[in-house]
């Protein structure tokens, strides 16, 4: 199985990832062109989500009158909104369904930048050590200390990213040492490493502490876009839902390596464009397509009221003609003379 989701998953997306760090040689904006793929990849669904989303909330109104109607009888009330979607052609969950997309690209991600070392350095998983296999990583602690190179102390969650700037910093050293065709990243951006889990200042200063605050400030601008696009009513509910997102974005900030948070922020705000288009052009396609709705039952009614008039010219003359033929028939049977 593990075969399986390197050749099928984790394979092309370290290829990618490594593809767009050889075209910038920055590691930050790879991922951020990374977002940038994916979210174009995954634009059809996207869309799909997004016009399910809004032919949803144009039902409000009739689900509210609904509400009105039956506002204690809630079987009947299921049953009446059910078949309301039904004639509309709206799936209640499909905006959902369209949206959780992106979460197993996320999951994904993190599997491949949490092992650096052997997904994207391109080193090997184990290390012949006088006839012993050695994981890479005790590999790589044993040669950095016998060289005088501190070594951090490891953390089973995160330890090939530990030593992925160090490989990067004693390229020279490990390549020698291995012997391998392997390749050489730089992980720092503008001085800080984004292998590294941020941690609040007071636990030891680095800048890196920002970053998951600008992944949360994103987030929260990206649900405030798109609520105003949606033109949505504000309820305690989406103000909660609104607060929400940013507080799981900051959490996890805090607790994954620092580049998971440059992912969010560029998804963050590549999505927001993304949501600004869709919803412009799906409006569009939706006012369109009740527009000509609006045109078609309008010619019905037409048609249906001059059927309606043409019927009744038909009896108003099938009745003339009636009294007609009555007179008539009345004066050549009348009283002879």
């Amino acid at each position: 199985m593990g075969q399986l989701l390197d050749y099928l998953i984790y394979g092309p997306f370290s290829w990618l990832l490594v593809t767009m760090y050889d075209l910038t040689r920055n590691y930050a904006v790879a991922i951020m062109l990374f977002a940038l793929v994916t979210k174009i990849v995954l634009l059809y669904f996207s869309g799909k989500g997004k016009l399910s989303m809004l032919r949803q909330q144009r039902l409000q109104p009739k689900i509210q009158a609904l509400q009105k109607q039956y506002p204690k009888d809630k079987e009947k009330l299921n049953a009446e909104t059910m078949k309301l979607y039904q004639a509309e052609g709206v799936s209640p969950m499909g905006g959902c369904l369209w949206m959780l997309l992106p979460f197993p690209v996320l999951i994904m991600l993190y599997q491949v930048v949490r092992q650096p070392l052997t997904r994207l350095m391109n080193l090997p998983l184990t290390v012949d050590v006088n006839g012993v296999n050695t994981k890479i990583t005790d590999f790589l602690s044993n040669l950095f200390s016998s060289n005088g190179i501190e070594v951090p102390a490891l953390s089973a969650a995160f330890e090939e990213m530990q030593f992925a700037q160090i490989v990067h910093d004693n390229f020279d050293l490990v390549q020698n040492a291995l012997g391998e065709s392997i390749r050489n990243i730089n992980f720092n951006t503008f001085g800080l490493n984004l292998t590294l889990v941020p941690s609040l200042p007071w636990n030891g200063f680095s800048w890196l502490f920002i970053i998951p605050i600008i992944s949360a400030t994103t987030a929260y601008i990206q649900f405030y876009v798109t609520s105003k696009m949606s033109k949505v009513p504000q309820t305690k509910q989406s103000a909660y839902m609104g607060f929400l997102g940013p507080g799981i974005s900051l959490w996890f900030g805090y607790t994954m390596p620092a580049v998971m948070s440059v992912y969010w922020i560029a998804n963050n705000l590549f999505g927001m464009i993304q949501d600004v288009f869709l919803t412009k052009h799906y409006n569009k396609v939706l006012d369109e397509a009740e527009a000509k709705r609006a045109e078609l039952e309008a010619r019905r009614k037409a048609a249906e009221a001059k059927q309606k008039e043409e019927d009744r010219q038909r009896r108003a003359e099938k009745m003339e003609q009636k009294h007609k033929n009555a007179k008539k028939y009345k004066m050549t049977k009348g009283p002879k003379k």
